[in-house]
């Protein structure tokens, strides 16, 4: 008795282990790297937001200013905007990538913006769809968004937004192409030494079509600069994507 009951034990115990390992691998940043901007003046009428581990990016946009994404937190997003001697309320539009945390989280700071997100991630916000097995679905209370689709365009202020459908990370993730030559892509892709690569395998729910989603970025003309949420930004446009195969047009 005394045996079965040790063995039983021993079993429970590298059982919780194996759990609480697998958790701390998949909500710890184990086996990534990182390389968030600095808030700061980066190119244009474009600044790189901080939030520790990842970007947010703020566009001067006329008499107003667009954002690509949140930062992580209220408290994240006022420090950044704080350093720039922007007010929340200068910022009228929000592009989201994405619907994870470390993207929506400064939201409640701009609630006089107009937020815009693909169709295709409502899904991650109704708590139709979860990232993470573990956890069962997050519904997002009061959370309300104008809808913008795969190739279509909107003028905001005095930009032109181009809206690129790039699933993988997420259903309904998205990057955006302002005037033609910054390209937003959220975590659509890495850079690793000015090279794109998938973004990382254990925050991904669907890497075959990420690499597809490469890929169709990879066919965009005319990009000047890449902007990535955690991996800065390149200039390299010419060889950023020549381990990708470019789709070809629609």
């Amino acid at each position: 008795m005394k045996t079965v009951l040790k063995i039983s034990l021993i079993v429970l115990g590298t059982a919780v282990l194996l759990i609480l390992g697998l958790i701390g691998y998949m909500y710890l940043p184990i086996g990534v790297r990182f390389a968030a901007l600095p808030t700061s003046h980066v190119t244009g009428d474009i600044y790189a937001l901080n939030g520790g581990f990842v970007n947010a990016y703020l566009i001067d946009a006329g008499d107003e200013y667009i954002m690509i994404d949140s930062l992580a937190s209220v408290s994240n997003l006022s420090t950044a905007l704080a350093a720039l001697s922007v007010a929340p309320s200068e910022v009228k539009y929000v592009l989201l990538t994405h619907s994870d945390g470390d993207h929506i989280g400064g939201l409640p700071l701009l609630s006089d913006a107009v937020i815009y997100m693909s169709p295709d991630e409502k899904v991650m916000i109704d708590g139709t769809k979860s990232k993470f097995f573990l956890l069962a679905p997050k519904k997002l209370d009061n959370f309300n968004f104008t809808p913008i689709s795969d190739n279509e365009t909107v003028t905001l202020g005095d930009k032109s937004i181009y809206a690129v459908s790039v699933p993988g990370h997420t259903p309904g993730s998205q990057s955006y192409l302002i005037d033609g030559k910054y390209l937003f892509v959220g975590d659509a892709l890495n850079l690793n030494n000015n090279k794109a690569e998938e973004f990382f395998l254990k925050y991904t729910m669907d890497m075959p079509t990420l690499t597809k989603s490469i890929s169709k970025l990879a066919s965009l003309n005319g990009v000047e600069a890449i902007f990535t949420a955690h991996t800065g930004i390149t200039t390299n446009t010419a060889g950023v994507f020549e381990n990708y195969t470019a789709a070809p047009a629609k």
